[in-house]
């Protein structure tokens, strides 16, 4: 696990952050702010315009990865319960 931002050097661009996730809170409360409150004309704010629910990013980044997967796992067991039932009813 990564403790720090690395820079890295590519030919003829500037010096990138590599993003890294090390469970700290100030990484996450700014990640949230900026998408809370994206700058104008930033990406963000184009995702937002379009359509995209900044809230429920916001609401699984609050969340450990184990519980996003728990989550995730959760839906599949409901899908596949949904597609049982539609295959009775069907025939």
């Amino acid at each position: 696990m990564w403790r720090r931002a690395i820079w890295r050097r590519q030919p003829g661009k500037r010096p990138r952050r590599r993003k890294t996730y090390d469970g700290s809170v100030d990484t996450l409360e700014r990640s949230i702010e900026r998408l809370l409150h994206p700058e104008p004309g930033s990406r963000i704010e184009r995702a937002r315009d379009f359509g995209v629910d900044l809230n429920l990013l916001v609401a699984n980044l609050r969340l450990t990865p184990a519980d996003r997967v728990k989550k995730m796992h959760e839906i599949c067991v409901a899908a596949e319960q949904i597609r049982g039932i539609a295959r009775r009813c069907k025939s």
